[in-house]
């Protein structure tokens, strides 16, 4: 069985079931807990800057940087879990707009940057373009298509999306057909 260890503060750590251990990065071996000032091993992983840890095999020490070794523990655990679910796609349960689909398509004019969003919206799911000039990144739009009303709408704040494309066309449900055009 291959073991995997991440290193962090300088020591290397590793999960045993859902206690993290930390070990010396030199030699390998799981670091004790000192403390430095009754100089002895020690169980107690509060007590703060007077606490280190010890490697049994050349006494070499890794400072705690003032938190305690539970607190090192906590903030290890925190790190894998932030790291598991950084690509986990969520549902807003506050109707706020939540993204369900991204796609970002290969440009074939490397000027410009297209990128899709289908959106969860409190009235259904809305189609959402944003392009931009790579350029220039204040040269953006975004176009917004709602199937619900069959309607293309676009960001004022932002460039008119004829800035950028000549023509934009959305196909709804019985044949209806809503078009941005450059005149």
């Amino acid at each position: 069985m291959e073991l995997k260890f991440d290193k962090w503060k300088d020591v290397l750590w590793i999960m045993d079931g859902n206690t993290p251990i930390a070990y010396c990065p030199n030699h390998k071996h799981r670091l004790e807990i000192f403390n430095k000032y009754s100089k002895t091993l020690s169980q107690d992983t509060s007590v703060g800057d007077h606490v280190s840890l010890l490697c049994p095999v050349d006494n070499t020490y890794f400072k705690l940087d003032g938190d305690s070794f539970w607190t090192m523990q906590r903030r290890y655990v925190a790190m894998l879990e932030s790291e598991q679910l950084k690509n986990v796609t969520y549902r807003d349960l506050d109707n706020v707009y939540t993204p369900v689909l991204r796609v970002i398509p290969k440009p074939k004019d490397s000027r410009y940057s297209v990128q899709v969003e289908i959106d969860d919206t409190p009235t259904g799911k809305k189609l959402v373009i944003y392009a931009m000039d790579r350029q220039d990144l204040s040269q953006k739009t975004q176009i917004f298509v709602d199937p619900q009303i069959d309607k293309i709408s676009f960001d004022s704040n932002d460039l008119h999306p004829n800035m950028i494309f000549s023509k934009i066309e959305a196909y709804f449900k019985e044949g209806k057909k809503s078009t941005l055009e450059q005149k």
